[in-house]
């Protein structure tokens, strides 16, 4: 398949006149800005005159071409958290997006083990959103349950969960796509996958021979990764990590029996979850 036609983005000031709106810093509260993790990069800002939150994120004037391409595309698919502006500060680029839902490492963390229908709803949206980004000619390049966001949405009336990756972040690095070569990204949506469904970060990469064949390991095609078959997961599963980790083709995920199963509203209970477990230190605390 050949790559549709790149946008044409090459600067901080047209992406920021493509944006559905128009920001400077004076435009926040920033008496009640709340910082998020520990690099201070990221923060919870507040318009000063609506109160309306977005995330606001920064970094400086020396972004690469691809990391504002994302940006873009971000501001026109809801694969992605939605860039709603970009500005220029004191020499730092800022990007603000929507407040998306809770991440998906805190849904892995707090909730109950997730089963196989988890994780083809999850990773149906996932592989759909770097097929997106690999026809703008980008490679997303850190496929992590971090850059993963479930949010509520309403469908018809009816609760569902909109599953959208990261748009901008100090350790989101997109690479340009090359099409004549294996996605590495692929590689990650196994990664991924194996993390979702037994809470450990990569599927392990064998060093020479395989184990005892009382271990029971699979070996994932030609990757060097294996993984121990006791562990109860269906063939189609195990088939798709393989494909995972020996295709290098995005489309023969998207294509996979394993997705067919797609449905959000398997994760609802999750969500919930996840985020009642959120709360529950500051709800002990108050008892």
């Amino acid at each position: 398949m050949s790559l549709q036609k790149r946008p044409q983005l090459t600067s901080v000031t047209e992406l920021s006149e493509r944006g559905p709106s128009r920001r400077s810093w004076e435009d926040f509260d920033h008496s009640q800005t709340l910082i998020l993790g520990c690099s201070g990069l990221t923060c919870i800002v507040y318009d000063r005159e609506t109160y309306r939150p977005h995330i606001l994120q920064s970094c400086r004037e020396n972004i690469t071409t691809q990391r504002l391409l994302l940006a873009g595309i971000a501001g026109e698919s809801d694969l992605f958290i939605s860039t709603h502006f970009v500005f220029v500060y004191r020499d730092n680029i800022y990007v603000g997006s929507e407040v998306a839902g809770i991440c998906l490492a805190d849904v892995i963390d707090c909730t109950i083990p997730l089963r196989e229908a988890h994780v083809s709803s999850i990773l149906k949206r996932v592989v759909q959103a770097l097929i997106e980004a690999t026809e703008k000619g980008i490679q997303y390049s850190h496929v992590k349950a971090s850059n993963v966001f479930l949010s509520h949405h309403c469908n018809d009336l009816e609760p569902d969960l909109l599953i959208q990756l990261a748009n901008f972040g100090p350790r989101l690095e997109p690479q340009e796509f090359e099409e004549s070569r294996p996605n590495p990204d692929c590689q990650d949506v196994g990664h991924l996958a194996y993390h979702i469904i037994t809470r450990l970060s990569k599927i392990p990469k064998i060093q020479g021979a395989l184990p005892i064949p009382e271990e029971k390991m699979l070996k994932l095609g030609s990757s060097g990764y294996a993984i121990n078959i006791n562990t109860g997961f269906s063939e189609t599963f195990l088939d798709f990590l393989e494909t995972c980790m020996s295709s290098g083709n995005l489309r023969r995920l998207i294509g996979h029996d394993f997705l067919m199963t797609y449905n959000t509203q398997h994760l609802i209970p999750l969500m919930f979850n996840a985020e009642r477990s959120a709360l529950r230190p500051c709800l002990l605390g108050v008892l």
